[in-house]
Parts: C-alpha cells; sequence; structure tokens
C-alpha cells in the first residue's frame, strides 16, 4: 500500500495552513491509498514527524510552511537508510528554497501543481547535527531573523525580517573566525559568515559562474 504523510505547520501561510489541509489531503490522495496528516505544535515537531515516515517507509512526505520547517523534516530523514520523496508547499514568509526550486509561490497553485512522479535532486548541508536546504550563517543576523515573532510575520510579511536585520547590523559584533576549505583557509574577523548551497541570496544571483545546487534528473 502507498502511503503519504503531510506535515503541516499550522502558522504557515499567515496562519491559515489548516485551511488547505483538506485540499492537501485530497490531491495527495489522487497518488497514495494511505495519507496520514500531522499538524506541529512545536520545534522540531516537523523532524519527528519526518523520523517516523522514514522509519515507517512511507513512499512521500508533503512539508507545508518555510524554510525553518523544511530544514527539520529534511533534518528528520536526511541520514536515515530510508529516504522518502519529500515534497514542499511554501508557507513560510521568505520560502527561499521553494523559489530556488521554482515551485509556484501561490498557496493553491502548488498544492495543484504536486506530481510524485517526478523528482530533482537537491544538495543539502550539515552543521554540527542539523541539516540545511540552502543557508547557514553564524553572527548576530541569524538570531536577528530567529527572534521575529510569528504576528510580525503574518502582519508584516518579509518587511518584518528587515526592520530586525537593520537593528542587528546597528549593533553589530566582530568574531574572530577561522575557515579551512579545499581550497583554502581564512583567517580573521567577520561579523557574518554565510554558507549557501546556491548562488542566489534573497532572491539575487550573486556569482556569475559557479556550481547550481539543483540538479534535475
Amino acid at each position: 500500500m502507498k502511503k503519504a504523510m503531510l506535515i503541516i505547520n499550522p502558522t504557515s501561510g499567515g496562519e491559515k495552513a489548516l485551511d488547505y489541509k483538506d485540499k492537501l489531503e485530497n490531491k495527495a490522495k489522487e497518488y497514495f491509498e494511505q495519507v496520514e496528516t500531522k499538524i506541529t505544535e512545536k520545534a522540531l515537531d516537523a523532524t519527528h514527524f519526518a523520523e517516523e515516515a522514514s522509519r515507517e517507509q512511507f513512499d512521500a512526505v508533503v512539508v507545508f510552511g518555510g524554510d525553518g520547517t523544511v530544514n527539520e523534516v529534511i533534518s528528520g530523514i536526511a541520514e536515515r537508510e530510508y529516504i522518502p520523496k519529500l515534497g514542499i508547499i511554501p508557507g513560510g514568509t521568505g520560502n527561499l528554497i521553494t523559489k530556488l526550486l521554482e515551485i509556484n509561490q501561490d498557496i493553491d497553485g502548488a498544492i495543484d501543481e504536486l506530481d510524485f512522479n517526478l523528482t530533482n535532486k537537491i544538495d543539502i548541508g550539515k552543521a554540527n547535527d542539523n541539516y540545511f536546504g540552502y543557508i547557514f550563517s553564524i553572527g548576530s543576523l541569524p538570531e536577528a531573523i530567529h527572534n521575529v515573532e510569528i504576528e510580525d510575520k503574518t502582519k508584516f510579511g518579509i518587511l518584518a525580517y528587515a526592520v530586525n536585520t537593520m537593528k542587528s547590523v546597528m549593533t553589530d559584533q566582530v568574531f574572530n573566525i577561522k575557515v579551512e576549505t579545499e581550497n583554502g583557509n581564512y583567517v580573521g574577523e567577520a561579523s557574518h559568515v554565510l554558507v549557501l548551497l546556491t548562488n542566489y541570496f534573497a532572491d539575487k544571483k550573486f556569482l556569475k559562474k559557479t556550481k547550481m545546487a539543483m540538479l534535475t534528473f
């Protein structure tokens, strides 16, 4: 029996994610005989649900949420012996991962276009015990982004991140860092360190020649 797990962050989609629950379930039932829906309530719930999906060998996992929820799901399946297919419905404020994958940013459109017969292969990164699908950052900037209140994201959208980011820049700290890579090392000071899996940042392409992270097969 083919089965899929839907992981929904209820605060996503402008806190209206659950309004799309029935439509998403009906779409999944076009492909799977069994569809199980999980609703997150706190941090790491999405990771635990994804681990369960891998352990129980679900054929696919669909996550409805922003980049943070997507990263939690990736962390839950990345090192498992069995890895289900992963579908993403963009429900966050930035939705950078889905934009890079050219997934429809309209929620209804993204659900309509779900096709479990098509797959994209993507790179993922790891920092300590956590995986990420797009960016890893060190410094006061990620803390400022993390501290944005859900109510502010719902009310102001991406502007809520901009306000906190500007506050962070005004009180920037400088850290002593050492970066080791295959192409050389760097020792010095920096206020922020960004590790990207693609050549896009905040919807902007900043390098003309680099390896692209997204591969279709």
